[in-house]
């Protein structure tokens, strides 16, 4: 549900624009009708609440807004963690294929050393693990990709 910049604003200026339509064309003195009604309200101090509710009402408003748009802001970032973190993984198994074709060379010579391909098998199983905890990171912070990688 994608909603259009300034839609509340739109819709304010709407619904003013029929309260002013209506007031002239049925000659509503709406201001002077809800000053009658404050009036009358008054030994119930009614009229304070109101001005507490115009300056709470749009802080409200605002706050809303502003975490939409932190949202908003949060859910890109995620989604581009996961599109370089699957990338990452797609360029490291194609890597590691070939890697694997050139394992497979090596231990067909009788003069390889198999120290050697222990410390290669330890190292894929090493990298294999790094991306696994990245790809599983639940909060995406530089803090916990960086302790996500450290040995």
């Amino acid at each position: 549900m994608n909603a259009s910049p300034l839609t509340l604003t739109k819709m304010a200026i709407v619904v003013s624009a029929v309260f002013l339509i209506l007031s002239f064309t049925f000659d509503l003195d709406l201001f002077e009708r809800m000053a009658r009604w404050l009036q009358k309200m008054e030994a119930y101090e009614l009229d304070e609440f109101i001005i507490v509710a115009l300056i709470i009402f749009p802080c409200l408003v605002i706050d809303v807004c502003v975490r939409r748009v932190k949202e908003k802001m949060k859910n890109a970032e995620k989604r581009i963690y996961q599109s370089m973190n699957y990338v990452s993984h797609h360029v490291i198994n194609n890597f590691l294929n070939q890697a694997n074709a050139l394992r497979f060379e090596a231990e067909d010579h009788k003069n390889f050393d198999s120290n050697t391909l222990k410390m290669y098998d330890q190292s894929i199983e090493e990298a294999k693990s790094s991306l696994h905890k990245l790809s599983s990171l639940k909060r995406i912070d530089s803090e916990n990709i960086r302790a996500a990688v450290l040995p």
